[in-house]
């Protein structure tokens, strides 16, 4: 099976590319339950801590 992973670019599989992950995820069109998904597998992917409000920002915000 594929990663949904594949879709995210290179430069962003960093965890110092938090922020620009952000933000690629909220501008993305993917249903938030797929936005949500993604920042879980990035962030066991790279080691990034995330909290709850970066899945609130992904989520939220990136219906607006």
């Amino acid at each position: 099976m594929a990663s949904n992973l594949e879709v995210v670019p290179e430069k962003l599989m960093r965890a110092e590319a938090k922020a620009q992950f952000l933000l690629f995820l909220r501008e993305s069109q993917l249903p938030s339950r797929f936005r949500r998904r993604l920042l879980q597998e990035w962030a066991e992917k790279v080691g990034a801590t995330v909290t709850g409000e970066d899945y609130q920002e992904v989520v939220w915000k990136g219906t607006q």
